[in-house]
Order: structure tokens, then C-alpha cells, then sequence
């Protein structure tokens, strides 16, 4: 079974790959969200596929997508008021 090698790319390749500004991915280094490898003094890499996955986690689902299959229903709290009597 062959194994992928991982496709390292520079900031600037990132930043086409992802369609977002190189001062972005810089925030997001500096913010520590995405990985990046940096062999020497100036050289940065990002691995590609390692980079996606670490930025789905910030991914927000939509209304609805979130349901819990049994019993149709969101954890949502619930507010009650009590009665005084």
C-alpha cells in the first residue's frame, strides 16, 4: 500500500489554494490556528491537507443541521420561570 507524500506549500501558495490574503494566514499563524513547519530562518511550509482539517473545526453549522437523530431536538436550554404561590 503506498502512502501520499504530504504537499508542503509556501505562504503565497496557501494563500491561492485557500483564496484568502497572506496577511490572513499570517493572523492565523500568530493566533496558532492553522500549523505551519518553519525549517529555517525565513522558510515557512504549511502542510495543505493538515491546514483544512485544523480550519474545519471552526466550521459553524447551519440551523438545523445540528439534531440529535433519535428525538429530532437541539440541546437548547430551556428557561422556566417559577410560580410563586
Amino acid at each position: 500500500m503506498a502512502t501520499r507524500k504530504p504537499i508542503f506549500l509556501r505562504i503565497d501558495g496557501l494563500s491561492a489554494e485557500l483564496g484568502q490574503p497572506v496577511r490572513l494566514i499570517r493572523t492565523w499563524m500568530s493566533e496558532r490556528v492553522i500549523p505551519f513547519t518553519k525549517p529555517g530562518r525565513r522558510t515557512i511550509l504549511f502542510q495543505l491537507d493538515k491546514v483544512l482539517e485544523a480550519l474545519a473545526k471552526f466550521e459553524v453549522k447551519a440551523v438545523g443541521q445540528g439534531l440529535d437523530k433519535k428525538n429530532k431536538s437541539t440541546n437548547a436550554v430551556v428557561r422556566t420561570t417559577a410560580v410563586e404561590e
